[in-house]
């Protein structure tokens, strides 16, 4: 079973995304407390690098579950490699947030925990644009399987039958674009 982005109740009228963007926004606030408050409390018997680690792994687990149910409002099959996708972008997300870390240590090695939060949250906020566009079109796109395009696709192309045939299954791609389910 595949899984299958349902159609968002937008409601005020507001765009489909405006709306994931607000939601994403919402996801990252929660997640980014879950991180710096894990990472607040790991730092006091842990390295700064190692209690960033363990922290954003569990606000990245955390953080692409909620993001995928409720932002891109995904159900279905599809959990386990959509949580393997998301800890390819936690492998860039991790690189930045240890890197200004790195760097903080570098110019400011006796910071004290506040300023090294602050530093980290910096850091964090760099990585959250391209994490949501990795998740928007990459993680959580929605899925074409070989020979089928969406019932949005189909119907507007005009097309009775999925075919497969790469150009036209392009063309049935770019035509279902407009009509996402986000």
């Amino acid at each position: 079973m595949s899984a299958k982005p349902q159609a968002p109740a937008l409601g005020l009228g507001m765009s489909t995304l405006r709306a994931q963007i607000g939601r994403f926004a919402a996801v990252g606030v929660a997640s980014t407390c879950l991180h710096l408050g894990l990472f607040a409390a790991l730092h006091l018997a842990w390295s700064s690098q190692s209690a960033n680690l363990i922290a954003l792994v569990f606000a990245t687990v955390a953080n692409t579950a909620l993001n995928r149910r409720w932002t891109f409002q995904v159900t279905g099959g599809g959990t386990w490699r959509q949580q393997g996708q998301a800890l390819v972008v936690f492998l860039l997300t991790w690189s930045a947030t240890s890197g200004g870390l790195a760097l903080l240590d570098l110019v400011w090695p006796t910071a004290g925990t506040p300023v090294t939060v602050l530093a980290l949250a910096a850091a964090t906020g760099v990585s959250t644009v391209v994490r949501f566009l990795a998740m928007r079109s990459w993680i959580f796109a929605p899925q074409v399987e070989r020979g089928q395009a969406t019932t949005g696709a189909r119907a507007e192309s005009g097309a009775l039958a999925a075919t497969s045939e790469p150009r036209a299954m392009l063309s049935l791609i770019h035509i279902s674009e407009p009509t996402r389910p986000y």
